[in-house]
């Protein structure tokens, strides 16, 4: 999955500082029991979409990419583990 760089607003600002990417799985879902109170919390009974296919996803790293004057900072996010903050000159 990737992610918009930014979406940029009549006034220069955006909605995100950098370039961010996600790498993982989608992973179906067919347990009627699991995908019931996905459903209500979105105010559907457990009937509703019997013939669609629902995916939950498992995320296994992002990657923030941004840069800050002439340097680039990356931000690595792992499952488990601490946040990794890097940068290139």
């Amino acid at each position: 999955m990737h992610i918009c760089s930014a979406l940029r607003f009549p006034d220069g600002s955006a909605t995100s500082p950098g370039d961010t990417k996600l790498s993982g799985y989608a992973v179906e879902v067919t347990d009627r029991d699991q995908l019931t109170p996905m459903l209500a919390a979105r105010g559907f009974g457990p009937d509703a979409f019997r013939d669609s296919h629902f995916f939950a996803a498992d995320i296994r790293e992002i990657v923030l990419t941004r840069t800050e004057g002439s340097v680039t900072v990356i931000d690595l996010w792992l499952p488990d583990r601490e946040l990794h903050h890097f940068t290139r000159s």
